[in-house]
């Protein structure tokens, strides 16, 4: 089991952005902060949606969420690398998206309203964690998951 702790968090970079940062400890040894970076859908994307949601929606209600390590956001390593060797299991990440994760999206949601929360993850292994994460949780999590997009390798959540 793991120690996880969700909080809001500023980064002087990402003012546009809702940040949040998830400490994550395996064990003494093994701990790792992660910035779950969530910003308005970038237009690039609205075209992906347009024959389900209005222009208006897609602008003001749609949400994109990011995580990386905080050192990859502070230091010149690219955002999406691993980070440390943290050796999860899939349960364990299963867990992080749980509790670190699906924490913020639960507080930016209750905070902001929105209408989804959009995930566009640059693995594949990453999809199949969302997709499995947010089948098993969608009746106890009070969202609707859109999983007409996993296709494309695209997870949204209506709020």
């Amino acid at each position: 089991m793991m120690k996880i702790t969700v909080q809001p968090f500023k980064l002087p970079m990402r003012t546009r952005n809702v940040c949040y940062i998830a400490t994550v400890e395996k064990r003494a040894d093994k701990t790792e902060e992660y910035i779950i970076d969530i910003e308005r859908l970038p237009s690039q994307f609205h075209e992906i949606f347009a024959g389900d949601y209005s222009p208006h929606t897609l602008q003001n209600d749609f949400y994109l969420f990011n995580f990386y390590t905080l050192e990859a956001v502070m230091t010149d390593s690219p955002l999406f690398s691993p980070g440390k060797e943290m050796n999860f299991s899939w349960l364990d990440l299963k867990e992080f998206m749980l509790k670190a994760v699906g924490g913020a999206i639960t507080d930016f949601v209750a905070k902001y309203a929105p209408q989804a929360v959009v995930a566009i993850p640059v693995r594949p292994g990453l999809g199949k964690l969302y997709d499995e994460v947010l089948s098993e949780n969608e009746q106890n999590s009070g969202y609707h998951y859109v999983s007409k997009y996993r296709e494309w390798g695209i997870y949204v959540i209506e709020t």
